[in-house]
């Protein structure tokens, strides 16, 4: 018998020290889907795409448009500099306060320092809006060098290198505006959520777009009476028809849409705290700082798709058939780039 055992304890020995074999249904599981490696492969084409089209510019057409012979008015000239210095000290601030800070004391950039970075490339996209024919206008005075929308494939709206891209106020518009009014939004989401939790949500959806309509209506209104953008080609259903501050109808429900859409891309996130287009990044070989940038193209992919489908595509096809440009804009050369 005790050799028997012995015996027993050998062949046991034996197969414990070779190697594990392979289970065979392994291979005919199911593997998990990563969202997010689709969306970082849209976000790393349309980063291609933007390093392409804007280099090209900077290395040919680059150039300031001209302002024409209107003058400056001192009030046009004073919001100017607050636009352009104030905005950039904003961008900074978010800079520091949500990707500098962060690194510095947990070693990572959290979701909102991403979005910024984001939203600071996104400006590339700005210009879309007069892919097929002009519609909005920037004050020439403003520090700019044109725009690099003819580096586009299919541009067809003429002249547009010398639609005048003010990167100095728009960059950080961006950043403090269109992303700080998206992290506004989510706490008047989360503060309708308390007061009536039963809301689904296509309803908290629809009570954001509401409140972005009314937003975008309201700040618009306001911004371009500071004498920074114009929309002349806006068409005839438009608030102070015919002026230089006229504002389209249109343009709060496809921006506000658009704005819903940024900030749902925010608010909505499971239980790890992943947007929709970071949905499976645990299951990544990447870790630290790789991972970190394949969630960063993967919400700036997310970011490009909304913002082509939500505003540039449908703004372009409304305007398509609009002829009218506005009189208080056609008086100001400055105002018509």
């Amino acid at each position: 018998s005790r050799k028997r055992e012995d015996m027993v304890v050998t062949q046991t020995s034996q197969r414990s020290s070779e190697p594990a074999r392979p289970d065979a249904s392994a291979d005919l599981r199911p593997r998990r889907s990563k969202p997010v490696t689709w969306w970082a492969w849209l976000g790393t084409a349309a980063l291609a795409m933007q390093i392409y089209v804007m280099g090209s510019w900077i290395l040919t057409d680059a150039r300031p448009t001209p302002a024409g012979p209107s003058p400056l008015s001192t009030w046009d000239a004073t919001w100017g500099y607050i636009w352009q210095i104030g905005g950039c000290l904003a961008l900074i601030g978010f800079w520091y306060w949500f990707i500098v800070k962060p690194i510095r004391e947990f070693k990572t950039v959290p979701l909102d320092g991403l979005l910024v970075i984001c939203f600071t490339l996104i400006v590339w996209q700005d210009p879309w809006c007069n892919y097929v024919k002009p519609w909005g206008t920037y004050n020439t005075h403003l520090i700019q060098w044109g725009s690099w929308v003819e580096h586009l494939p299919g541009w067809m709206s003429p002249n547009g290198s010398k639609f005048a891209e003010p990167l100095l106020v728009m960059v950080p518009v961006y950043v403090w505006g269109v992303l700080g009014f998206t992290m506004i939004g989510c706490a008047v989401m989360r503060a309708f959520k308390r007061r009536f939790p039963a809301t689904g949500t296509a309803g908290m959806i629809a009570v954001c777009y509401g409140f972005f309509m009314i937003v975008d209506l309201v700040l618009e209104s306001l911004w371009m009476r500071t004498g920074i953008w114009a929309y002349p080609g806006g068409g005839p259903l438009s608030l102070f028809d015919g002026s230089r501050y006229q504002f389209p109808i249109k343009e709060m429900f496809l921006w506000g849409g658009t704005w819903a859409a940024f900030t749902s891309l925010r608010y909505f996130r499971n239980d790890r705290g992943q947007t929709f287009a970071e949905r499976g990044a645990e299951h990544l070989k990447a870790t630290g700082w790789r991972r970190g940038g394949i969630q960063f193209l993967a919400l700036y992919g997310a970011i490009n798709l909304l913002y082509t489908l939500c505003y540039n595509l449908p703004i372009n096809i409304v305007n398509m058939h609009d002829t009218s440009w506005s009189q208080g804009v056609q008086e100001i050369s400055y105002m018509n780039d």
